[in-house]
């Protein structure tokens, strides 16, 4: 499509939202402006503008994306009802292992967290649904992404900016894919406090009906309790609810040889 079709106002409006949807602490309007390089009147009447739909929050001459960004989160995951239909399998697996059990999908280059089921143990962690979380830490996005047809999951691939966040985080394309090959053959990804330390994460893809990867869930939990050595054990596990989810959404492995989960 040629450039005649693009309306300015709209572009950088996406512009910002996907900056903004990578700083989850907020940014001000002159860091805006300066990385993207608008001029600040341009991104002042922009964010004025999705401030007053409810896209974004200002506190303290900060702008974050709101919670109303999650509807599009539903959305983009294909299935109506998705928490509705994972939410009781979620408090099983969180009953079954006693760690936070989560629910998210990907959103263009980013993935967003749609619901959480907490640990009942005194230190657990928490996030907030409507979060977002990076494709190169994340297991969940791993987790789908290793199971895309080849041409969606290199078109996300090659938007990826490989943030380092600590000695233990994958940094280049090709380190990604190598990872995204072993947590198909394995069944389950993993993320081994490749964003924060001393937090693992476990998860596997849920499908829908198309045997597309459309979702994750994921347990998270201090690196002592998921251990890597029980990662087989958990990933077996989590495959069998994640599989039950699935099933809800017309996913049949039986009829078409489909064995992510074996």
């Amino acid at each position: 499509m040629g450039n005649n079709y693009i309306i300015p106002s709209l572009d950088r409006a996406l512009e910002i939202i996907g900056f903004l949807a990578r700083q989850p602490k907020g940014c001000g309007i002159t860091t805006i402006a300066d990385k993207l390089g608008y001029p600040k009147n341009s991104v002042f009447r922009i964010l004025k503008t999705l401030a007053g739909k409810g896209y974004i929050i200002e506190a303290d001459r900060l702008y974050q994306l709101s919670a109303k960004f999650l509807a599009i989160g539903y959305s983009a995951v294909g299935e109506a009802h998705m928490v509705e239909k994972a939410i009781d399998v979620m408090r099983e697996l969180r009953d079954e292992v006693n760690e936070t059990v989560l629910l998210g999908t990907l959103v263009g280059a980013r993935g967003v967290i749609l619901e959480q089921v907490l640990s009942t143990q005194p230190l657990k962690v928490m996030v907030d649904p409507g979060h977002n979380f990076a494709l190169h830490t994340a297991a969940p996005a791993k987790a789908m992404l290793a199971y895309m047809n080849p041409e969606d999951q290199g078109k996300i691939i090659d938007t990826i900016t490989y943030t380092r966040f600590n000695e233990n985080t994958i940094i280049t394309k090709r380190q990604f894919v190598k990872n995204l090959k072993e947590a198909k053959e394995k069944g389950y990804a993993t993320d081994l406090a490749e964003e924060i330390i001393n937090l693992h994460c476990v998860a596997c893809p849920i499908f829908n009906h198309k045997l597309e990867p459309i979702a994750s869930i994921w347990i998270t939990g201090p690196s002592d309790r998921l251990q890597p050595e029980r990662f087989d054990e958990f990933g077996d596990i989590i495959g069998e609810f994640a599989l039950k989810i699935s099933r809800r959404l017309g996913y049949e492995p039986e009829l078409n040889g489909h064995s992510a989960y074996e």
